[in-house]
């Protein structure tokens, strides 16, 4: 297992990551935030696959609302908020989901999501990058595959027509 690095301030992310967003006014932060910080954070329970794919990370409100593209972190409609979101290489947000609402907020729950549900789709979304090349392929067997129908459908036009 292993730790996962941290970013506190998350001014330029890249690549995957889960973000806290939170309130210092709200009483539901106040219990996550030292969690978040002193379990999450420090924990080296996270699968071997997330390792250098993966980065935590936290943002204040008020560091929210004065945060150059504070939009690339989603909309904000309570907090606390943790967000899974995978940024490309300039930033731009390509993929977000938040934490199930069911799940408690507990640290070995937020972790127990991290190693499923997140590292799936990093995973997954790594090896698509390893795997440029393959894209050919698919368009090819599609390709043929469009043809079959179409194929098909004049087999099943001349058939109908003889019918008649």
């Amino acid at each position: 297992m292993v730790k996962l690095v941290y970013d506190r301030e998350m001014k330029n992310p890249k690549g995957a990551c889960v973000i806290l967003i939170h309130a210092t006014w709200c009483g539901f932060c106040k219990t996550l935030m030292p969690k978040f910080e002193n379990e999450i954070v420090t924990s080296d329970e996270f699968s071997k696959e997330l390792e250098g794919l993966l980065t935590l990370g936290s943002i204040e409100e008020t560091e929210y609302n004065i945060h150059k593209r504070k939009k690339i972190f989603g909309k904000i409609d309570g907090y606390p908020i943790l967000r899974y979101i995978h940024f490309s290489q300039d930033g731009t947000p390509m993929r977000l989901f938040d934490l199930p609402v069911n799940t408690p907020r507990e640290p070995q729950d937020i972790i127990a999501w991290i190693n499923g549900v997140v590292k799936n789709d990093v995973v997954k979304n790594s090896k698509k990058k390893m795997n440029k090349g393959g894209g050919e392929k698919k368009k090819k067997n599609r390709r043929r595959t469009i043809r079959t129908k179409s194929k098909i459908n004049r087999n099943r036009n001349r058939n109908r027509n003889k019918t008649k």
